[in-house]
């Protein structure tokens, strides 16, 4: 996998008035953040808080919009680590989805929000995937 980059809060999570609610991780009261993302190349697409940015509890989830259908939610990667890991989801060039980062619970504060790749020509060839590179 490649790293892509990396989005880092401009300020603390805060709760956004008509935005859909994760369906995993409880009630999330400590607020959201919205990331829009557009895949600079087709790949298989992992986002994650699990970093030395974030000191509180995430919970990540993908839309295909602003409150659009829910593509992927992960609560946590396992205790005792507290940050969370989508799992991949395989974006075609040009698509774009809006990636969540809300506070588990009443959890809030700055994070940052890894995006890392496998794409064709990467270096690895993911036969099990069917890559033809």
């Amino acid at each position: 996998a490649s790293e892509i980059a990396t989005a880092s809060s401009p300020a603390n999570l805060q709760r956004r008035d008509g935005d859909a609610p994760a369906t995993c991780g409880g009630t999330n009261t400590g607020g959201d953040y919205a990331v829009s993302y557009t895949a600079p190349i087709a790949g298989a697409y992992t986002f994650s808080t699990v970093n030395d940015a974030r000191g509180y509890d995430t919970t990540l989830y993908a839309r295909t919009g602003c409150g659009g259908e829910e593509i992927v939610c992960n609560d946590d990667v396992g205790f005792p680590e507290v940050g969370s890991t989508l799992p991949e989801i395989d974006l075609a060039a040009g698509d774009s989805i809006v990636v969540y980062v809300s506070g588990f619970a009443t959890a809030c504060g700055p994070f940052a929000l890894d995006v890392t790749a496998r794409y064709c020509g990467d270096a690895v060839v993911d036969a099990d995937r069917g890559e033809e590179c």
